[in-house]
């Protein structure tokens, strides 16, 4: 046996609208939260080595509504399973013709990982060339990645320059949220 249910507004003990129909399908939700959500920054310049995966030390947060951000381990940790959308900007000075800088999303300590129910490898990459001398690139990633309760989500990057590079803190951000649904 079936209910069903018609109404045009479910509200909270206050009087609060929670859900709103208009009578045609369409609702709209009340103050929706959608947390964890967090934007984070470098808080000085740091120095990237050449041809090594290198965490980025993501230590300043410009907000982390769920503290589901560590800016102590550089890391953002699932607090619940879900999908969750991440995006990152990694700016690196002085890059010659031909030397590229890698931006990574390592899970759980691993630059390679396996997405629920798939037996496929997933990286998340991003890489830019230099063309030219002493070019400043700046490597771009957005992923919508599945996490399970507890995984965790780091930024690392990497060039082949031959030196140490600069990585500005001006420009350097990590950011992510979870969908809601």
């Amino acid at each position: 046996m079936s209910s069903i249910l018609k109404v045009d507004q479910l509200q909270d003990s206050g009087g609060n609208a929670i859900i709103t129909s208009d009578g045609s399908g369409t609702i709209t939700a009340g103050a929706v939260t959608n947390t964890p959500r967090f934007a984070v920054r470098l808080s000085a310049n740091f120095t990237v080595p050449s041809a090594t995966n290198t965490l980025i030390p993501f230590d300043l947060a410009v907000f982390n509504e769920g503290n589901s951000f560590n800016t102590s381990t550089n890391r953002f940790t699932a607090p619940s399973a879900g999908k969750y959308l991440f995006s990152t900007s990694l700016f690196i000075d002085d890059l010659d013709d031909n030397d590229y800088q890698q931006t990574w999303f390592f899970k759980n300590g691993s630059r390679d990982f396996l997405e629920p129910g798939s037996s496929v490898l997933y990286r998340y990459l991003s890489q830019t060339y230099g063309s030219g001398s002493s070019l400043a690139q700046t490597a771009k990633l957005t992923n919508l990645i599945t996490l399970e309760q507890g995984d965790y989500i780091q930024v690392y990057g990497s060039h082949n320059q031959g030196a140490g590079q600069i990585a500005s803190a001006a420009y350097c951000t990590f950011s992510g949220f979870k969908l809601i649904g």
